[in-house]
Order: C-alpha cells, then sequence, then structure tokens
C-alpha cells in the first residue's frame, strides 16, 4: 500500500478539511434532493465500498432516519430517489433491505463524527456545498465566498433557509469569516473540529478493501482555531 492513499485519496499527509468531508462538483451539480443527499452521505459512512467483512451490514430505516434527521417516509423516498438515479442498489429482502453505494469514496467521503454530530439535512447539505467550494486545495484553511442565491440554487433550498443555515454554522464554527467586513471570505474549520483520530501520532491510510487502518508514523502540527482567531485579529494577517 502507498503511503499517499489517505482517507479520500486526496494523496497529502497533512490533514485537512476534504479528509473530513469532501463533494466532488458532479455529484454537488446533479440536483441530488437535500434529503437524499444526506441518506447518500450516511450510506458512504455506513457501507461504503462492500467488502467481505462488511457484505451483511445493513443499516435499518429507523437508524438511517435517527442519524438524518429525518422521518422514515422521506427516508424511502430518498432511496428511492437515489436507487433510480443510480447512485445506489437495493437488494429488498423479506426482512431487510441490502444496500450498495454505487459512488466512490474519491468523489464522495463523510467522517463518522460529522455524519453523527446531528446536523439538520440543510445544515448537512449547505456544509457539503462548502466542502465543494473548498475542494481538495492544498492548506488548512481553505478560503471560500457565500453568494446564498446560489447556494441555494445548487443546493434545492431557497435562499432565506440557506442564510439561516449558514448562520447556524458560523455559530457552530463549522466556518469563519476572515474579517468582519461585508462579503468576506469564509475560512472553513472541520480539520480543526474534527482532528486525527489517533492516540499517538499516526497517519490514516486506506488499505486494498477501502477501510482505515494506522500506522505509526510522526506527522506534523497543526494550528488550533485559537491560534487562528489569533491571527485573524492580527492587523497584519492577509486573508
Amino acid at each position: 500500500m502507498r503511503i499517499e492513499n489517505l482517507l479520500n485519496g486526496n494523496g497529502q499527509k497533512q490533514w485537512k478539511n476534504s479528509n473530513v468531508l469532501f463533494c466532488h462538483s458532479s455529484l454537488d451539480d446533479a440536483n441530488i434532493p437535500k434529503g437524499a443527499m444526506r441518506v447518500l452521505l450516511h450510506l458512504q459512512r455506513r457501507i461504503g465500498n462492500r467488502t467481505a467483512k462488511n457484505e451483511n451490514i445493513n443499516p435499518g430505516i429507523d437508524s438511517i432516519a435517527k442519524v438524518c434527521r429525518m422521518n422514515k417516509n422521506l427516508v424511502e423516498r430518498a432511496l428511492c430517489w437515489l436507487q433510480s438515479h443510480g447512485l445506489i442498489e437495493i437488494a429488498r429482502t423479506r426482512f431487510s433491505n441490502h444496500y450498495k453505494v454505487l459512488v466512490s469514496q474519491t468523489k464522495l467521503y463523510i467522517d463518522h463524527r460529522l455524519d453523527s454530530r446531528g446536523l439538520s439535512v440543510v445544515q448537512m447539505r449547505v456544509l457539503t456545498h462548502m466542502a465543494r467550494l473548498c475542494g481538495d486545495r492544498p492548506g488548512l484553511v481553505e478560503s471560500f465566498f457565500i453568494d446564498p442565491k446560489k447556494f441555494a440554487k445548487v443546493c434545492g433550498i431557497d435562499a432565506r433557509t440557506v442564510g439561516d443555515a449558514i448562520r447556524d454554522l458560523e455559530e457552530m464554527e463549522f466556518c469563519i469569516p476572515h474579517t468582519d467586513r461585508k462579503n468576506s471570505p469564509y475560512g472553513f474549520m472541520l480539520f480543526d473540529l474534527f482532528p486525527k483520530e489517533s492516540s499517538t501520532k499516526e497517519v490514516i491510510r486506506l488499505n486494498k478493501r477501502g477501510n482505515p487502518f494506522s500506522t505509526k508514523e510522526v506527522t506534523e502540527e497543526y494550528p488550533t482555531l485559537k491560534s487562528i482567531q489569533k491571527l485573524k485579529e492580527s492587523s497584519h494577517q492577509k486573508w
């Protein structure tokens, strides 16, 4: 296994926003309903690419609904939409559904801690679009601009609701404006909220089956949210 193959295939050793949430532009622009996108993210986390180890693991409707904060009827509608558009396969048995995700983890990835954070469907859809705008560019605090109308068009959500979600995400420090001025670029803070999981300094990699495992290796130290905020407040900091 090559050292470069990290969680979502970004080829970088540093822990980045895209190691927590990544959405390829082809999916973000595919007019996927917000509920279907939320369920797809959850299935990607729970199942991902099928292997011999998880071939019989299938989340139930109740479990999906609880994590995604959706009622069961909406979950079932989302599953039907995803199946009809070729994003998942569902083998229905007498007692349960068997799912297969047809989207590569190099195009859509979510960390289990973010998936279980309890964000609403709208908040998660807006956050996914932010992740797309940041992409997989080098740097720890990728910048992006917020245009509620453009966000609304891509996410399929009205602009006022998008604005509410952005304010909520800012309060939770998922994103932080670089300055207090209007139309300021925002910094994406997932790498800080969900740091690399390790009791020791390790590099998280993928094995040939697509499951994460750890190999001990010294990594770099990265700035914390507090240190970034201090830089932001400095008059000499350029964003």
